[in-house]
């Protein structure tokens, strides 16, 4: 599996192919995709009001959340993989519950 940087330049890359001038907002969130890859590399946390970045459950915020906000939980599990295994997953915020849930089974994103 390619790491962070070969993974950022390929995004690049294929940011700089796209037709300028038509997809000038695809390239801007791309290029905003690309830092947001480069902070949460660097350990950060950033909070935007689309999504949430974050390596792992623990560290994923629950006060100040809104209702609906996206995340990667780099350690959630998929279907059928093991505890302690998760290869990460999409979630969303559900403040009713107060906790992240994974798109794929609707029920708190599990590690």
């Amino acid at each position: 599996m390619p790491n962070l940087e070969e993974r950022v330049t390929v995004l690049e890359q294929q940011v700089q192919m796209l037709e300028p001038d038509r997809l000038r907002s695809d390239i801007n969130e791309a290029q905003d995709f690309i830092a947001e890859l480069r902070a949460q590399d660097a350990g950060e946390i950033s909070l935007r009001t689309e999504y949430t970045i974050a390596n792992t459950k623990a560290r994923l915020p629950t006060a100040g959340v809104f209702n609906g906000a996206e995340a990667w939980c780099s350690d959630g599990r998929k279907v059928g993989e093991g505890a302690s295994s998760g290869t990460g997953v999409p979630v969303y915020f559900d403040e009713s519950g107060g906790v992240w849930m994974s798109y794929r089974t609707d029920a708190e994103v599990t590690v």
